[in-house]
């Protein structure tokens, strides 16, 4: 319960100048550490268009609302932009059980992810599906490293 009041404490919240909330490590992490995304279970009808942008299609029209909830920390993820790579990758879903309230899905990091740099996770499959994210919202797509909270960038960039 008190992650789901407060989140998980090997994490921060943090703002940035560009991408409003992001979300970095508070520690050194390890590869295959698991963070859920968790929310409210609902349809595409019951979703303001606010929470619309930041809902997870979990499956069969059912999606995670993880809105209102601060201690669903994966919504403060920031896309990686052209030059950084995400640091996080999904676990295949399962789906919630009929009538559930609440659900989740995991992610997973794919590699080490040292002291406050951030947690970067890729909006859509890959690259491209990124950046048909933000070319469908008007936003164009920025590399998001900082002095103080890195990302980890390509190879190469």
């Amino acid at each position: 319960k008190t992650h789901m009041k407060h989140g998980d404490t090997s994490l921060k919240v943090a703002k940035h100048p560009r991408a409003g909330k992001i979300l970095v490590a508070a520690r050194d992490l390890p590869a295959g550490y698991r963070i859920p995304l968790w929310g409210r279970v609902t349809g595409k009808k019951d979703l303001s268009e606010k929470a619309m942008e930041w809902a997870f299609d979990v499956t069969g029209g059912k999606f995670l609302d993880p809105t209102p909830y601060k201690g669903s920390m994966i919504q403060f993820c920031p896309c990686p932009g052209p030059n950084e790579v995400a640091v996080l990758s999904s676990i295949p879903v399962t789906p919630p059980k009929k009538g559930a309230k609440f659900g989740f899905w995991p992610f997973i990091l794919n590699q080490n992810v040292p002291k406050n740099f951030q947690m970067t996770l890729q909006y859509g499959s890959n690259s491209k599906e990124s950046d048909t994210f933000f070319t469908e919202r008007g936003i164009e797509r920025l590399d998001v490293g900082l002095k103080q909270y890195p990302t980890v960038r390509r190879k190469g960039a």
